[in-house]
């Protein structure tokens, strides 16, 4: 990533024979950090997989199940085998960093790898380093042969037993990740070979992304990098990417390219070295500049780094030697390309239904053609914002946006979570579906919801804005409607169904906070109307085990008429906290 952080464990030197005596406190160690064993996450670095997934195991599973049994291995004295264990953990833990995970699974994963991280520092400590931090011996490069030039670019890939540890995995258990590394290549090539002839810089380096990231622009590790080349914010920044609610440039390729290949150049030129360049880029080039002046060495196979750091140039040495001859590893070659695409500028902001209805194609085009915008709109503070559009259709986009009236271009609201909102409230309030917000915002649970969480609210069909408490009849002046309480009814869902307030249910019916089953509630109308929208329809929820033809047969409407007025087919699903729209002639 660019940058990470080193881990702030303590550098005590332990011995094997100590070993059994810390097992209490060892246990304690393993047992701390909330890691769970069974976390629903999408295969690694995934780019075209559904935003949901059964639960299954998953590679911090792996890792996990890893980290215990060298928590066992080092309890029992047996020093080899738990360094094997807690490496392996390492190598599950670097291929899950490509994930996109949840915010939680993200936490999970970074005390886990500074976890096998100070056991493996520990482990050094009984292999020969010295306590003031300096290696007493070098590590050993083997010899013959220890440059092997398997390009002619100006990166020679060394090989060594770490190098060829990450060989024997990808051609191992990780082939089939490292395959669709490889799948995905061939895409993002033509963008960063030309980056990198731009600032001359060696074509070899595609790798670094590929370790990085997959050749995923949804790539999101636990250290909250982002995107191909695995930028931290504050990095994104200083080279010139925005990252806000709105855009997250990280994800582009063109510009997360240019922005890598920058800060490349700028790592190679202060270190001369790319081993020591690529090091810095993973751990930050500050912890690369203290390591050398306290070991007093540039050698990067000498030098005490995070774990991490440690494995990342191995791990890019294995990915070059792979991919520079695929087909003699096993590997097959597949290319393919990107969607061939050009640019529209627009002064205002226009979600991607409404771009892609110009564009005469579908949001999940417009989605993968503009991975930056992450909240389905451009942002609304940028004059001018390019948005990529498939190719041929540029010119034609452009005309029928700035004919698009202003009320057609954002379907979107924006939603900031208060104390006491629900999900199914939040839908109803904005005219949509509780299943509509959750695939909007990639929520996974219709009860994890946080105070100050921001959301992206899908619009309905008949709602411009949420409706508004303020033509709310002050008193029981206009025609009125009995509405019996049903199981699971809140007074704040009945006020939201009938655009009235609590405050004002309350009052009419002499009722407190709490309601039950059965009970009869007055619901009073402004000027005698019925309670209806002014499109004479009303609106109903979804129950548990309510269908549509049992709604349609309720209302006395037909099936096909409900079905039109909620642009549904006969196919379509319903479930509980759904708003419904009931026609009315």
């Amino acid at each position: 990533m660019a940058f990470g952080t080193g881990y702030p464990w303590e550098r005590h030197p332990l011995r094997a024979p100590q070993l059994l005596g810390l097992a209490p406190w060892l246990l304690v160690l393993a047992g701390c950090g909330g890691v769970g064993s069974s976390i629903d996450r999408e295969s690694p670095v995934a780019l075209d997989e559904p935003a949901f997934r059964e639960p299954g195991p998953s590679q911090l599973d792996v890792a996990l199940e890893e980290y215990y049994a060298g928590v066992r291995a080092w309890v029992a004295g047996d020093v080899q085998e738990a360094e094997n264990r807690f490496l392996q953990c390492q190598q599950d833990l670097a291929l899950a960093a490509s994930e996109e995970v949840a915010e939680r699974d993200a936490r999970d994963a970074e005390i886990l790898a500074a976890k096998a991280d100070y056991f493996l520092d520990r482990i050094a400590d009984t292999e020969g380093w010295e306590d003031d931090g300096g290696p007493a011996v070098a590590v050993d490069v083997e010899e013959p042969g220890a440059a092997w030039n398997v390009t002619e670019g100006s990166i020679e890939a060394i090989r060594n037993h770490h190098v060829d540890r990450w060989i024997d995995y990808f051609t191992g258990d990780g082939r089939d990740v490292f395959q669709r590394w490889l799948d995905r290549k061939s895409q993002y090539e033509p963008v960063i070979h030309a980056a990198f002839a731009r600032h001359g810089l060696p074509p070899e380096l595609e790798y670094h992304a590929m370790i990085e990231s997959g050749f995923s622009t949804s790539a999101y590790s636990w250290a909250h990098a982002v995107g191909i080349w695995q930028f931290m914010r504050a990095t994104a920044k200083r080279y010139g990417l925005r990252c806000d609610w709105w855009v997250d440039e990280r994800r582009d390729p063109d510009k997360s390219t240019e922005a890598a290949a920058r800060y490349l150049a700028e790592l190679y030129q202060e270190f001369g070295d790319w081993e020591l360049a690529l090091a810095a880029y993973n751990v930050g080039e500050g912890r690369v500049r203290q390591q050398i002046r306290r070991q007093n060495t540039r050698d990067f196979w000498q030098l005490r780094l995070p774990r991490e750091t440690r494995n990342h140039v191995p791990k890019f040495y294995a990915a070059l030697i792979l991919g520079s001859d695929p087909e003699a590893w096993g590997f097959s070659v597949n290319r393919s390309e990107l969607p061939t695409s050009e640019s529209v500028q627009l002064d205002f902001t226009v979600d991607f239904d409404a771009l892609a209805d110009c564009a005469g194609t579908d949001g999940r085009t417009i989605a993968a053609l503009n991975p930056a915008l992450i909240r389905g709109c451009t942002p609304p503070d940028a004059s001018g914002y390019e948005v990529r559009v498939p190719a041929g259709r540029g010119e034609s986009t452009q005309l029928r946006i700035a004919a698009l009236p202003e009320d057609q271009r954002v379907r979107w609201e924006r939603h900031t979570v208060r104390r006491g909102d629900t999900l199914s409230e939040i839908a109803e309030r904005y005219g949509t579906t509780v299943t509509a917000v959750m695939s909007a915002n990639r929520l996974r649970s219709s009860h994890l919801l946080r105070v100050g969480q921001e959301l992206m609210i899908p619009r309905g069909q008949r709602s411009a804005s949420p409706p508004s408490f303020a033509s709310a009849p002050s008193g029981p002046s206009g025609g009125s409607t009995t509405y019996t309480v049903r199981k699971g009814d809140t007074l704040s869902e009945i006020a939201a169904r009938y655009r009235t307030s609590v405050k004002n249910i309350r009052r009419w019916n002499r009722v407190g906070n709490t309601i039950y089953p059965g009970q009869k509630l007055k619901i009073y109308a402004k000027g005698g109307s019925s309670i209806a929208s002014s499109s004479g329809s009303e609106y109903v929820k979804v129950r548990k085990g309510d269908t549509l033809w049992d709604l349609a047969r309720h209302h006395g409407v037909s099936l096909s008429s409900l079905l039109r007025a909620n642009n549904l087919g006969k196919n379509s699903t319903i479930r509980p906290g759904d708003r419904i729209r009931i026609p009315r002639s």
